[in-house]
């Protein structure tokens, strides 16, 4: 008689059934919800790597050639042969200025850009033109070959 009384999921194989279905549902939302965490995780790892890539672009390449390719500029402008006074006894003293700047500043900086150039090239960015390095390489190389040849005392 309790068996009359006992609903259909109560009986024969609807309780085995009811717990299989419910364990598929438990097992398939921890299988998602493992799967949505290792997702997120690898696009944290990616975008942490990319970081990571940027910062050492950054700080061994654009930020060491920028600092060095500044000062260069900033000397030129302030000291450079366009700033040399009429008055030919300023002019000689500016020209013997220039020419130690030159030699103690500008051209051991062309040397770290040269070598930052050839070594760390590989951290480009991927949008960046390497053809306007090469044109920058080229030009301190014929400055340097230039500096040879008006001082030749120097080699």
């Amino acid at each position: 008689m309790e068996t009359e009384t006992e609903m259909w999921y109560q009986s024969g194989h609807w309780p085995l059934v009811g717990a299989i279905a419910m364990l598929m549902i438990t097992n398939a939302f921890a299988f998602w919800k493992i799967y949505a965490q290792a997702n997120a995780s690898l696009k944290a790892q990616v975008r942490l790597r990319k970081i990571e890539g940027l910062k050492e672009q950054i700080s061994q390449f654009y930020n060491p050639l920028a600092t060095y390719l500044t000062l260069n500029k900033k000397l030129f402008e302030a000291l450079g042969p366009h700033t040399f006074p009429e008055n030919e006894h300023k002019r000689n003293a500016a020209g013997e200025t220039w020419n130690r700047i030159k030699n103690e500043c500008i051209l051991p900086n062309n040397c770290e850009i040269k070598d930052i150039l050839r070594t760390r090239i590989h951290l480009l960015a991927e949008l960046d033109s390497p053809l306007m390095y090469t044109e920058l390489y080229n030009h301190i190389s014929m400055y340097d070959i230039f500096q040879d040849m008006m001082c030749p005392e120097k080699t």
